[in-house]
């Protein structure tokens, strides 16, 4: 077993579940110590209180060294889905044995653990807290992720447009799942050991996730990584600009030019499915902001401008001009319509 140093109870942790009131008596000064021990399964935790507490109950939290909570699996999670395991004290001691299975993280080393304690009491008050500590504990290895490890980073980037609006998200997260499920031939478990494994932490940032990708898939093409997300974008029978806009963010980090995206964009039909992003105007911009708007792209790639530029930048000019003039006539045609 592992002897963890005590921390004097009262520490002031930074989360307590909803059902622990913040206008709880004042924390007790009691100690708290703890031992752990662990196996390739399970944690076993035994804590023990400098006194018995009749009717003491403790909440555990697991943190990162950077304080971000752990999410947990299954029944182990708390209205966040971080991991929160509660058991009783027996006496002045608390024995908990804790399935790895249902704490999600990524690599072996230490953590925190954080312990609150209270005692249920009756009224509208809800729990009395008596006191918190922190210890930190190490953990071993993770289980590995299986035959599909590889799709992690991938699964990271496609939760990006999952998360793009509150709007539609169901119908994303059903798409995603559909394809890993469906068509990379992933078993439910499978699956939702990745997308488990992407939860816990914050949202990596975007040139790393590709980055990940690069190691992981050398050989899947950026039109294919373009592809499966604008069909999880559109899964919702919507393009929003935020969606567009990381689409197109992706894009250039994995190094497509100005011209192959509106090529690629061309082929998708996304112009057409987002007039908006197409004028670079607000959603719900009035008449007069989708006119200046077009009138400024029309100017920019006047073919005057281009008479003696390489024919690549010609044609694009030329496709802009056509892209705009069609995003003008939906919208204003739109905004006619509702007039």
């Amino acid at each position: 077993m592992h002897v963890i140093g005590t921390i004097l109870a009262g520490w002031a942790a930074r989360k307590a579940c909803s059902w622990i009131t913040s206008g709880a008596s004042k924390v007790g000064e009691f100690d708290v110590s703890a031992t752990y021990s662990h196996d390739p399964d399970d944690l076993t935790l035994r804590l023990m209180t400098g006194r018995e507490i009749p009717g003491l109950i403790a909440l555990l939290h697991i943190l990162t060294p950077n304080d971000i909570y752990l999410k947990g699996v299954g029944e182990d999670q708390d209205n966040d889905g971080d991991f929160a395991y509660i058991r009783p004290f027996k006496g002045r001691e608390c024995a908990c044995r804790i399935p790895l299975g249902s704490i999600v993280y990524r690599a072996a080393g230490e953590y925190w653990l954080r312990v609150s304690c209270y005692v249920a009491r009756a009224g509208a008050n809800g729990p009395e807290l008596k006191g918190r500590a922190a210890f930190r504990i190490t953990l071993p290895e993770p289980r590995q992720l299986g035959r599909f490890a590889h799709y992690l980073p991938l699964v990271e980037l496609v939760r990006y447009v999952v998360r793009c609006t509150e709007t539609g998200r169901g119908a994303r997260m059903r798409c995603m799942k559909d394809f890993f499920v469906q068509k990379i031939g992933m078993t439910e478990q499978e699956y939702d050991n990745l997308r488990d494994a992407v939860r816990f932490t914050t949202r990596a940032r975007l040139p790393d996730v590709l980055g990940g990708i690069r190691k992981s898939a050398p050989n899947l093409d950026t039109e294919s990584i373009l592809n499966f997300l604008v069909q999880v974008a559109m899964s919702d029978d919507d393009f929003s600009a935020e969606e567009e806009s990381l689409v197109r963010e992706v894009a250039r980090l994995r190094g497509m030019s100005d011209h192959d995206w509106e090529r690629f964009a061309e082929s998708e039909g996304l112009n057409r499915l987002n007039p908006w992003a197409v004028l670079g105007v607000r959603r719900g911009a009035t008449p007069d902001e989708i006119r200046t708007a077009y009138r400024q792209l029309m100017l920019q790639n006047h073919p005057d401008r281009f008479a003696q530029s390489p024919k690549d930048f010609q044609e694009l000019a030329t496709k802009k001009t056509i892209a705009a003039r069609q995003a003008y006539e939906q919208l204003m045609g739109a905004a006619g319509a509702s007039a």
